[in-house]
């Protein structure tokens, strides 16, 4: 187990030289420690895996490879691979989500009995208050009448709901 504690230290490490490089402008350090963070942890999942990879768990390593996919297209600062990067990062998403409702459902009798209605309301709001931020802020730029943005607002409105 002594490479749990390794590999987190080395995670650590290059999420703040990651954080850094985004602060400073520092690309060389960005794609540097970027591309690392995802495979690191996908690393930490299959060792702990202990040769069992659940339904759960393979969610999870698709999660974390298309997220490390979309990193790395959308580092290429290019207009024709942002879609492919957004794509990745859903793909990501929508995997993330199968993964939670996969654990939901081994451990939901006892989330159920735990969690009253206004418990769950109250935990949603900040979720739906994100949803409205960002739909405010983002809606009226895409309305707007020019090439770039044409067509994009139900895709971006439908990737907000799966993202958030």
């Amino acid at each position: 187990m002594a490479y749990v504690g390794s590999l987190s230290l080395l995670f650590a490490i290059l999420l703040m030289a990651e954080i850094y490089g985004e602060i400073t402008e520092n690309y060389f350090i960005i794609w540097l420690s970027k591309p690392l963070l995802m495979p690191v942890l996908l690393l930490l999942v299959f060792l702990n895996a202990h040769h069992n990879l659940s339904a759960e768990r393979f969610c999870l390593v698709i999660s974390l490879s298309f997220s490390c996919i979309g990193d790395i297209l959308l580092m290429q600062r290019r207009n024709h691979l942002f879609v492919f990067g957004l794509v990745s990062f859903l793909i990501a998403h929508i995997s993330y989500v199968i993964s939670f409702v996969v654990r939901l459902r081994h451990e939901g009798q006892e989330l159920r009995r735990r969690l009253t209605i206004s418990a769950m309301i109250v935990a949603i709001v900040p979720f739906l208050a994100y949803i409205a931020l960002m739909l405010y802020v983002l809606c009226p730029k895409l309305q707007v009448d020019r090439d770039e943005t044409k067509g994009l607002l139900l895709p971006v409105v439908f990737y907000i709901f799966i993202i958030v």
